[in-house]
């Protein structure tokens, strides 16, 4: 078994640290998703009459950020290097707007307490928008590990690259076709390949 020295990089060990960030992006990301849709849902601000959501606070944004990031993980499918790179920005500014957008809106505003007919200061915080602000936090962490590692995940291929190795005739001769060939010829056989000095000292040898 080789020994490599202290603090080296044995064989491999980049690609599978590679692949471990790249799940560690992609699994962040739809873990933001699901923290800031789950957040929309949760009561944010209670009243004695009244329970405010993260929906009726922050008015839809959470449950429109969870959609990007779950279409930027679907395009992570498709892109190349620079792609990962858009990507991962893209989530860290979902990211920031999720956060600042939670702060901004995590407590009903005077006009809403007006409307429910409740006094300001009557009511109290009851933690949900707290589920938004990890959420928009794991986005950030996520894009930033996307965008920093996207040299690193494997290059895709192009259907349009094929082999450089000549095609079997009478293995498949609809790809020999394409290629040019004729399938109905005979594979040349040992003795046809043979020089005729070869061939001219074996009938000797015979004789």
């Amino acid at each position: 078994m080789p020994t490599y020295p202290v603090g080296t990089i044995r064989p491999g060990g980049v690609a599978t640290m590679a692949g471990r960030l790249r799940w560690a992006a992609v699994g962040g990301m739809l873990l933001a998703a699901l923290l800031l849709q789950v957040a929309e849902s949760r009561p944010w601000y209670r009243a004695a009459t009244r329970t405010w959501t993260g929906n009726d606070l922050a008015g839809g944004l959470l449950g429109a950020l969870a959609l990007a990031l779950a279409a930027l993980v679907l395009l992570l499918l498709v892109v190349g290097r620079w792609g990962r790179v858009v990507a991962g920005t893209l989530t860290i500014v979902i990211g920031v707007i999720g956060l600042v957008g939670t702060l901004d809106s995590r407590t009903p505003s005077a006009e809403q307490l007006a409307q429910a007919g409740v006094a300001v200061g009557e009511g109290s915080a009851s933690g949900g928008a707290w589920w938004a602000v990890v959420g928009a936090a794991v986005a950030a962490l996520a894009g930033a590990v996307l965008a920093s590692t996207a040299h690193l995940w494997p290059a895709r291929r192009h259907r349009s690259e094929t082999s450089t190795r000549a095609p079997d005739a009478q293995a498949d001769p609809w790809k020999a076709m394409d290629a040019g060939l004729d399938p109905t010829a005979e594979t040349p056989s040992r003795d046809a390949e043979t020089p005729d000095v070869e061939r001219d000292q074996t009938s000797s040898a015979t004789r």
